[in-house]
C-alpha cells in the first residue's frame, strides 16, 4: 500500500471523553502543507463548562491569582530587563495572607504510559534510540499499518500517551472515583498521559490545564505533544503499546489518536517553533527553576481551592469539597515538598539503589490541605488517612507518612531522596543530549506526529516523502 493511499480510518480514534457539556470553539485552520516551521498552533480559547460549579472562576470579583509561568529559553518572550530596570532597587513583596482551607488537594499520578513500559530483563524487542530515523519511521508507518512492527524494550522517547493497559484501568478507577462525594475541579498537566487520565476517570464539572504540573523530567514525552488540527478539532497521536508487566508488554496495538482540545487553559501557552520547542527539551532542568514551578503550581491550586471553599460554603454543601490535580510522579515530589522515591538493595549489608522518581505507582493518590506557616504561605500538608478515600480506591489511595519511605544506609545514614532524584534528573538530560547528538533527525522526528493525516514538518508524510526521494526505495518494517 502506498503512503498516499493510507485511509484515515486506519488510525483508530480513542477521542478522550468527558461528561462536560461545551460548546465547540471554532479551531484554526490546518497550516499549508510544506510549511518549513510551522507554528504550534495556539489553544483553544478559555471556556467555563457548564455545571453548578463552573462559575467558580467566573462569579468572583478577584479572579484566580495565575503566576507568569517561565518563557521557554529563546523565545520570543525571553528577554533580558532593560539595564534601567535592573538598576531598580528590589522590592521587598509582603507575604499574602493565606489560612487553611477545607478543601482536599487530592494529587493523582497518572496511569500507566508508553514511558512506563521497561520489558523484563532477555525479553526480545527494538531499542528505538539505537535505530536511524529512516528505521523508527519504517517501525511507526509501515510496521504499525501492516500489524507487523515489532515490540519495544523500553518507552522512553516514544510519543505520549496511555498504554492499552492504563485506559483499561482508567474503566475500573472511574467507578471507584463515583463513590467520592465532592470533587468539582480536576486540574491536570497538559502531557498527553495526564490528560487521558483525567478525562477517562473523572465526571466533574470542570477540567483546567497548567504547564507547572507537567513532569520534571526533560525527556521528549515530558514536554506538552504536538498537536494538528482536523475539523475544526485539535488532535495528536501516538504508538500505543499494550504495557503491564509481563514479556509482552513491549508489543504494539495501535496508532491512538487523541482529541486534547476538551479541556481550557489556565494560562497562556506560549508559541514556541520546532527550534524553541528543540533548544527547551535539550535545555537540563535545574532543581531552582523545577522548585520556582512548583511554587507557581501550589499557589495556583490555593488560590482554586479557595474560590472552590467559598462557592461550596455559600451553597451550604454538605461534605468537603474535593480538587484533584493529575500529575506525575517526580513533580508530586515537588509540589507537596514530599520526597518519596523508590530504592532496592540486595540485602541489609548493602546500601540502598535508586528505581524511580516515585513511591506511588501509577494511578494511586495522595492527598493534601493548605496549612499556611510562617516561612510558607502555600504550605500543603498530607491529610491524616480517611476512611472516605480508603473504602473507594483501596490500594489506590497512600498515605505516605504512614508508611514511612525512609532509607537508612548500613552506616546509619539517611538516603537524600530529594539529591539522589536530581542526579536521576541529570542523568536523563545527558541521556536526551546524547541521543540528538547521535542522530538528530531521528531526534526532530521523535518530537513530531506519528500519524497518517499529517501534512506539515512535524508528520509521517513529510519524512516519508523526504526519505523515499532521497534513498528512493520501499521502506519495510525495522529489523
Amino acid at each position: 500500500m502506498t503512503p498516499g493511499a493510507v485511509s484515515q480510518d486506519e488510525a483508530q480514534v480513542h477521542e478522550v471523553s468527558s461528561p462536560l457539556t461545551m460548546g465547540d470553539s471554532p479551531s484554526p485552520s490546518p497550516p499549508p502543507s510544506g510549511l518549513s516551521n510551522p507554528p504550534h498552533p495556539d489553544p483553544p480559547p478559555r471556556q467555563v463548562p457548564n455545571g453548578p460549579y463552573a462559575v467558580i472562576l467566573e462569579n468572583d470579583n478577584e479572579p484566580p491569582v495565575v503566576p507568569r509561568e517561565t518563557p521557554p529559553p529563546g523565545s520570543s518572550e525571553d528577554k533580558p530587563l532593560q539595564a534601567t530596570q535592573r538598576e531598580k532597587p528590589p522590592i521587598s513583596e509582603p507575604k499574602p495572607q493565606t489560612k487553611p482551607l477545607d478543601v482536599d488537594i487530592c494529587f493523582l499520578r497518572h496511569l500507566r504510559s508508553t514511558s512506563n513500559v521497561i520489558s523484563p530483563p532477555g525479553t526480545a524487542g527494538l531499542v528505538l534510540t539505537d535505530l536511524t530515523a529512516h528505521q523508527v519511521l519504517s517501525w511507526a508507518w509501515h510496521g504499525v499499518n501492516q500489524g507487523t512492527a515489532q515490540p519495544v524494550k523500553r518507552g522512553e522517547f516514544l510519543w505520549d500517551g496511555l498504554t492499552e493497559e492504563g485506559l483499561a484501568t482508567s474503566l475500573l478507577l472511574k467507578e471507584d472515583w463515583k463513590k467520592i462525594e465532592g470533587v468539582r475541579i480536576v486540574i491536570s498537566s497538559p502531557l498527553t498521559r495526564s490528560l487521558q487520565t483525567a478525562h477517562e476517570i473523572f465526571y466533574c464539572n470542570a477540567l483546567y490545564l497548567n504547564q507547572a504540573f507537567q513532569e520534571a523530567t526533560n525527556w521528549p514525552q515530558d514536554r506538552r505533544a504536538h498537536t494538528y488540527f482536523e475539523g475544526g478539532r485539535e488532535f495528536t497521536s501516538y504508538i500505543m503499546l499494550k504495557g503491564g508487566d509481563g514479556p509482552d508488554c513491549g508489543e504494539v496495538v495501535r496508532r491512538e489518536k487523541v482529541k486534547v482540545n476538551d479541556a481550557h487553559w489556565l494560562s497562556s501557552f506560549p508559541k514556541m517553533s520546532r527550534e524553541e520547542r528543540l533548544k527547551d527539551i535539550l535545555t537540563a532542568p535545574t532543581q531552582e527553576s523545577i522548585e520556582t514551578r512548583a511554587a507557581n503550581g501550589r499557589q495556583l491550586l490555593y488560590e482554586m481551592a479557595r474560590k472552590l471553599e467559598g462557592v461550596h460554603r455559600s451553597r451550604r454543601q454538605p461534605g468537603t469539597p474535593k480538587l484533584v490535580c493529575v500529575t506525575h510522579g517526580g513533580m508530586i515530589n515537588f509540589l507537596t515538598g514530599d520526597f518519596y522515591c523508590s530504592f532496592r538493595r540486595d540485602d541489609d549489608r548493602s546500601d540502598w539503589e535508586w528505581v524511580t522518581s516515585s513511591a506511588l505507582s501509577p494511578g494511586d493518590t495522595v492527598v493534601y490541605r493548605f496549612q499556611p506557616t510562617d516561612d510558607d504561605p502555600y504550605n500543603l500538608t498530607e491529610k491524616p488517612r480517611t476512611e472516605e478515600y480508603a473504602a473507594a480506591l483501596g490500594g489506590r489511595y497512600k498515605v505516605l507518612k504512614d508508611i514511612g519511605h525512609e532509607y537508612h544506609n548500613p552506616d546509619g545514614s539517611l538516603v537524600d531522596q530529594k539529591a539522589e532524584y536530581m542526579k536521576f534528573n541529570k542523568q536523563v538530560a545527558e541521556d536526551v543530549a546524547r541521543v540528538h547528538a547521535r542522530d538528530p533527525e531521528l531526534f526532530n522526528y521523535l518530537l513530531g506526529v506519528p500519524g497518517p493525516t499529517m501534512d506539515g514538518e512535524m508528520g509521517d508524510r513529510f519524512y516519508l516523502a523526504r526519505f523515499q526521494e532521497e534513498q528512493n526505495d520501499d521502506y519495510q518494517p525495522a529489523a
